[in-house]
């Protein structure tokens, strides 16, 4: 559910707007995915599976009890290539995200770079996945390296107090062994550190990032962040966060994706200035005084004031 709600439909929301094939394809896939979950959750969630699955098919298609089972169908190549490369892309994403998450960095805050160290047994992404990428991480350039030393420095934390009952005196000299890189990762997630085996609740792999780069790594994939933000990049995050709130503001107001609106917003210049294109865009308006409600709003310590009306 995470990857369709949180993947497929954010991504393609402007598909489902769209026209042409495209659109009827986005809608078709998930339209196919929302059916075959009707009919997987039927059996322990018997109400729900009929309230979707009634709200896809025509009345006298009865129950969603009456269908048949789905069918297992085995992947194509080409489409467990899809499925893997999607995979690799949603754990890169994630640790980006972590990243940010651990500085309190908004995802909607553009950052200057991220580089990714993918290992050899994961597939090659295209120039598409590469610019999704760049979107998703929200970041102005995107770049990879062969070595991930080259992106970060790995050291294992080792709890003291978890090891230090166990360990005795050793416990220190364990401790700078494992800061100085001097231990091996076994199959099993076991760390070995001088010939101490650490369970996976007594120590930690941290990634140290260089380059003043901050770092996070999972299953071999390392993602580094600059997470510096800069005037020129914070203006741009403010941009994001004006039309996030005239999106929400044009939804409490019970306008349609299409409705176009009037637009203005007061104490936000600078920000208009070298942004407006791009919020005029992304909230289909035109910016013009207007007799709209206003609503008065902090946005990452400045205040504005935007009022709207539909055109």
């Amino acid at each position: 559910m995470d990857a369709l709600t949180n993947w497929y439909i954010r991504l393609s929301r402007r598909r489902f707007a769209g026209k042409g094939e495209d659109q009827l394809a986005a809608l078709e896939t998930l339209y196919e995915v929302l059916l075959t979950l009707s009919q997987l959750i039927a059996p322990f969630c018997p109400y729900l599976a009929d309230a979707i699955y009634l709200n896809l098919v025509p009345e006298d298609h009865g129950s969603v009890h009456l269908t048949d089972w789905p069918e297992v169908r085995k992947l194509k190549k080409d489409e467990k290539e899809l499925l893997e490369r999607s995979r690799v892309m949603r754990l890169i994403v994630s640790l980006g995200h972590k990243v940010r998450s651990e500085k309190n960095i908004k995802v909607r805050q553009p950052l200057h770079k991220a580089k990714i160290a993918l290992p050899p047994s994961m597939p090659e992404l295209s120039k598409e996945n590469l610019a999704l990428l760049r979107q998703e991480l929200n970041v102005k350039e995107l770049a990879f390296a062969d070595d991930p030393k080259e992106l970060a420095d790995v050291i294992v934390k080792v709890d003291a107090r978890k090891v230090g009952p166990r360990l005795g005196k050793r416990v220190q000299e364990v401790i700078a062994a494992g800061k100085n890189g001097d231990y091996t990762i076994n199959d099993d997630g076991t760390i070995l550190i001088l010939e101490e085996k650490l369970m996976p609740k007594e120590a930690e792999v941290v990634y140290i990032g260089k380059e003043g780069l901050d770092a996070a790594a999972d299953k071999g994939v390392v993602v580094s962040v600059d997470t510096e933000v800069n005037d020129e990049l914070k203006a741009e995050g403010q941009a994001r966060d004006l039309i996030r709130t005239v999106q929400r503001l044009r939804k409490e107001a019970g306008l349609t994706f299409t409705d176009q609106i009037n637009l203005q917003v007061e104490g936000a210049d600078d920000i208009l200035k070298s942004h407006g294109d791009l919020i005029a865009e992304e909230t289909r308006s035109t910016f013009k005084d207007n007799k709209g409600n206003g609503e008065t709003v902090d946005l990452d310590g400045t205040k504005m004031t935007i009022s709207f009306a539909k055109t």
